[in-house]
């Protein structure tokens, strides 16, 4: 449920043209509620605006917060049913968005690699 409410709280971001400087999980703020969660975006200090904000610099924007699960050892918790979950509601049922998204993941797992090497010695 939780990454279901965080994936409305990041796109609306770039959605409005907004592009987050260091999305990872600290910056998100959860608040279970009765029946929902709420995800608030924080830390906006090094926003930045662009008209037109490129599925390129949406996706790295999602990796940047899912290397930060990595590095927390909270990747687990959210698992490939949360992930689905998360780029699905992300997406929106865009499928040109959705691929455009996935285009990079390729490029994506080997920052992610390069960036665990690191985690482990930390």
């Amino acid at each position: 449920r939780a990454a279901s409410a965080a994936d409305h709280a990041i796109r609306r971001l770039p959605d409005a043209g907004g592009g987050h400087a260091d999305l990872n999980v600290k910056n998100l703020l959860l608040r279970e509620g009765p029946d929902a969660f709420e995800v608030l975006v924080i830390d906006l200090d090094r926003a930045r605006v662009d008209p037109q904000v490129t599925p390129r610099a949406r996706f790295a924007e999602i990796m940047r917060l899912w290397r930060s699960l990595v590095k927390r050892s909270l990747a687990a918790r959210v698992g490939p049913r949360g992930c689905a979950r998360f780029l699905g509601a992300y997406t929106r049922g865009d499928r040109t968005l959705r691929h455009a998204l996935l285009a990079g993941l390729g490029r994506e797992r080997l920052k992610l690699a390069l960036h665990a090497l690191h985690y482990r010695r930390a």
